[in-house]
C-alpha cells in the first residue's frame, strides 16, 4: 500500500517461539555434522541419503535437459541456473508482476553460497522473456541491474 511518497511496510511478526524441547539444529552439538549430514558414518545417513540421492538425480535431470530448450536462444548457464531454482518462484513472480499496478512488491533472494549473481542474471532473463516456460513474460521491474 502507498501513502503518498512513503510506503507502508507491515511489522514483522517476531512472537513466535521454539516448541518445547525444540531448538535450531544449529544450535545443537549436532552442528557440526551439518555439512556431512547424509554421508556415511553420519547420523542422517541411513534415513535420509536415499532422498537426498533422488533430489540430487531429479536436479541432475532437469540441468541436463533440454526439453523445450532451444539451445540457440537460451544460454544453458542459464538453463543449469533456473533448473535449480524452484519452479513457484517463476509463477509467484508472474502472479506478483500481475498485481503490480495495485499494489507494490519487493523481492529478497538468499542464498547459501556465491550463486546471487548467477540468479540475478537468471532472473533478469526470465523478466526478458527468455525462459522457455515464459516466453511472453517481460516485466523490466524485475531486472536485477546490479547486487
Amino acid at each position: 500500500r502507498k501513502n503518498g511518497d512513503d510506503v507502508y511496510h507491515p511489522p514483522l511478526y517476531t512472537g513466535w517461539e521454539w516448541p518445547p524441547g525444540c531448538c535450531p539444529y544449529y544450535r545443537t552439538a549436532l552442528k557440526r555434522h551439518g555439512k556431512n549430514f547424509v554421508q556415511p558414518g553420519h547420523h542422517g545417513h541411513q534415513h535420509y541419503r536415499p532422498l537426498y540421492d533422488f533430489v540430487d538425480q531429479k536436479l541432475a535431470a532437469m540441468e541436463h535437459s533440454v526439453d523445450g530448450l532451444d539451445e540457440q536462444a537460451v544460454d544453458p548457464a542459464l538453463h543449469r541456473v533456473w533448473a535449480h531454482m524452484i519452479p513457484a518462484t517463476f509463477t509467484l513472480l508472474e502472479s506478483l508482476a500481475q498485481r503490480q499496478q495495485e499494489q507494490d512488491f519487493t523481492v529478497v533472494f538468499r542464498t547459501f553460497g556465491t550463486d546471487l549473481p548467477d540468479i540475478a542474471k537468471a532472473i533478469t532473463a526470465f523478466a526478458q522473456g527468455k525462459h522457455p516456460k515464459y516466453p511472453n513474460f517481460c516485466n523490466p521491474h524485475l531486472h536485477v541491474n546490479k547486487l
